[in-house]
């Protein structure tokens, strides 16, 4: 699923497995309020598990990949 994030914020009902692509989303924060997700950056050799109450900013440009582990909600916002 490719998202265009033009709202302060949304929440995402995730199943396991579900992905989303993320396309120059340097800024966004990433809550996973309920589940897991797996997340990669473009250009980046770190992957980041992302759990329950956590949190994870993207940092870089490019693609951002994120992976939900279990089924979840994920809330992405914009500064």
């Amino acid at each position: 699923m490719k998202l265009s994030i033009r709202q302060a914020a949304i929440t995402l009902a995730l199943a396991r497995g579900d992905m989303l692509s993320l396309d120059d989303a340097r800024g966004v924060e990433i809550s996973v309020q309920r589940g897991a997700l797996w997340v990669t950056q473009e250009r980046s050799r770190a992957d980041h598990f992302v759990g329950p109450g956590a949190r994870f900013t993207v940092s870089r440009r490019g693609r951002t990949v994120v992976e939900a582990l279990e089924r979840g909600l994920v809330q992405l916002s914009t500064a």
